[in-house]
């Protein structure tokens, strides 16, 4: 049978000739009796050796050299190749080594051209692997390639789906790019042989035209998904209701939440995090209570998120007592209160000079499971400074280091401020001097000796 394939070499000198056969031949083997899961596996091996024992050409050229064989029960040549190809395209998806699939891809896109009659063309990777070669690329942010590739298996007379124009347009829009995605959006369900969008192809677009500033554009898509019966999803809703919100049209996002009750899909935390976002930012703090309410007679639990808000907009009205309060709600609840979140709420109350409970809410936590950070020391040390409570900060400082936690150049900072405005001039410079022996830059440092 003639094939139209690239000029066959033999495999590199990265392993011994008789390695070389052994391998190719039970990877020959594996792919004629399908398992094709083990044969990407033993792929895998071969082209992630260092230095790589084989490219991705050819360990193909080789493998198609075997499916010649007139006589070898694998008798449909068609399908071990494409097999093959897709095993290769998969192994170098899966090791985010996709240059040697790209190339191979090219081989055999463009293997057919100038193709003369009654010959056959050597088959293309599934679409399957393909896609998965898309997303490797568009995970290394090779926007480019993404949308090369997709060119070469449409100029191949394959017929991409779904999910691959939707690869595509996601690298458009990381790219900047949102006129190009607009117009694969567009053109998705209705050019001859483009499958139809999806809610995933509009909320990517969606977001990407929030995200630009270009709110009334994702107003006209969102739009144009109703009409032409996408259903919009949680994630659709919940980026325009964002959008809206960091707009400063917190009503046209309650619309959007009301919209949501009553025609579905319904409101998941995510939504209500983000109107509550928006409430503190416009300093609606009361308002909060009744959304909060909401959720409970949706029987929502809220999420760690949902407390890191609501005490970041407390934080700003400077309301301890509520934080407090919101706090013993969430340990009640059994919300998980992690490291961010606990930085946010301690930083309120040392706002608000409670840099003693800050520390014994911390205790709270960490008899949790919380494993405190550098930033949540440092917010206690820097309260304990502020009240000028030195005592207190240096106190904090042993407890950090008994730890195993680092100080850093904040930690240092806030530490030598503090004596230098209670005038403890020596005291401040040792600790420059340990700063020093300890590692970390002085430089970075920003030191006000003087109150």
């Amino acid at each position: 049978m003639s094939r139209l394939l690239p000029r066959r070499r033999h495999l590199s000198s990265g392993l011994s000739s008789s390695a070389s056969t052994a391998y190719l031949s039970e990877l020959a083997s594996l792919l004629a009796a399908g398992r094709f899961h083990r044969a990407v596996d033993l792929a895998k091996s071969l082209l992630s050796s260092h230095p790589p024992a084989v490219s991705v050409p050819d360990l193909y050229h080789a493998l198609a050299a075997t499916a010649d064989t007139q006589d070898d029960p694998r008798a449909r040549p068609h399908s071990f190749l494409c097999d093959a190809a897709s095993a290769l395209v998969v192994a170098s998806a899966r090791l985010c080594q996709p240059d040697g699939a790209l190339r191979l891809l090219s081989l055999l896109a463009s293997a057919g051209d100038g193709a003369c009659a009654g010959a056959v063309r050597s088959p293309l990777p599934s679409l399957s692997s393909c896609n998965l070669l898309l997303e490797s690329l568009l995970s290394v942010g090779r926007h480019a390639d993404v949308r090369a590739a997709f060119g070469l298996l449409v100029a191949a007379g394959a017929r991409p789906d779904t999910f691959a124009w939707n690869k595509v347009v996601q690298a458009c829009v990381a790219a900047g790019d949102l006129d190009e995605a607009l117009a694969m959006l567009r053109r998705m369900g209705r050019s001859e042989g483009a499958p139809p969008p999806d809610a995933f192809s509009y909320n990517v677009v969606i977001a990407g035209l929030w995200r630009s500033g270009k709110g009334s554009d994702a107003l006209k898509v969102f739009d144009e998904m109703v009409d032409r019966g996408v259903a919009p999803n949680q994630i659709t809703y919940n980026t325009m209701i964002d959008g809206h919100v960091k707009g400063g049209d917190l009503e046209a996002g309650f619309r959007l939440r009301d919209q949501m009750l009553h025609e579905g899909p319904k409101p998941n935390v995510v939504t209500y995090n983000v109107l509550l976002s928006g409430l503190c930012r416009a300093g609606r703090m009361d308002e909060t209570r009744v959304l909060m309410d909401e959720m409970a007679s949706y029987s929502m639990l809220p999420d760690g998120f949902t407390y890191s808000i609501l005490f970041d907009g407390l934080t700003r009205t400077g309301d301890s007592r509520t934080m407090l309060s919101l706090f013993g709600e969430s340990l009640k609840k059994g919300v998980m209160i992690g490291a961010y979140t606990c930085s946010i709420l301690l930083n309120g109350l040392c706002k608000d000079g409670k840099v003693a409970k800050a520390e014994q809410v911390l205790e709270m936590l960490v008899h949790t499971g919380l494993v405190p950070t550098t930033a949540i020391y440092n917010t206690l040390i820097n309260g304990y400074c502020q009240v000028r409570d030195l005592q207190g900060a240096f106190s904090i400082f042993e407890q950090m280091k008994s730890r195993h936690i680092r100080p850093d150049h904040i930690t240092y900072n806030a530490l030598i401020n503090g004596l230098c405005k209670m005038e403890m001039i020596t005291e401040a410079e040792d600790l420059v001097m340990e700063m020093e022996k300890s590692g970390v830059d002085p430089e970075r440092g920003n030191f006000q000796y003087t109150d």
